[in-house]
């Protein structure tokens, strides 16, 4: 095999370890795409977050109110104890209007906690997805290693081959 063959495929050979770069870059672009979607998702979750601890937090000054408000029927119940049994079942009405808000908030934050398990979930997969990819450039970047030195040893051989050749054609010419 003749330098020209053994340059053409040692080009050859890095073209395609070129290809295979390429192709991991273009996956760890893709990924890095995908992470930064899901930041912007974490953000609007965030956002959502602040939203509903304002909501809460208007929440409790309503519940405040309302409290304030079950103080003012509790005197006119002890003053007016013919209207007792109305007033009863208005603050009964108020209590299970605050458990079902508790009960949303419950609700709620076993959604961000879901939320919050799928995330790490996507986390791990695009980890690994991330690990292989390397791995999988590390086993290129070893096979074509492995490649130049067995042709290095080629290369070596075919040197001693010609020498040897030169050496035997020395020898045959002498009269």
């Amino acid at each position: 095999m003749d330098e020209q063959k053994v340059y053409d495929l040692l080009y050859q050979m890095m073209e395609r370890f070129d290809k295979r770069f390429d192709q991991v870059d273009a996956r760890l672009d893709s990924l890095e795409n995908r992470m930064d979607s899901l930041e912007n998702r974490i953000g609007a979750l965030e956002e959502g977050q602040r939203v509903l601890t304002a909501k809460v937090e208007a929440l409790d000054t309503r519940v405040d109110a309302l409290e304030e408000g079950q103080r003012a029927l509790t005197a006119k119940v002890d003053a007016l104890d013919a209207r007792v049994g109305a007033l009863e079942e208005g603050q009964r009405a108020l209590e299970e209007g605050q458990r079902v808000l508790f009960e949303k908030f419950d609700a709620l934050d076993e959604k961000v906690t879901g939320i919050d398990e799928r995330l790490a979930r996507v986390e791990v997969v695009l980890e690994n997805d991330v690990v292989k990819g390397i791995q999988l450039l590390s086993e290129g970047h070893h096979f074509n290693v492995d490649k130049l030195e067995r042709l290095e040893d080629i290369e070596d051989k075919i040197d001693d081959i010609d020498n040897t050749v030169g050496v035997l054609k020395y020898i045959n010419a002498k009269p």
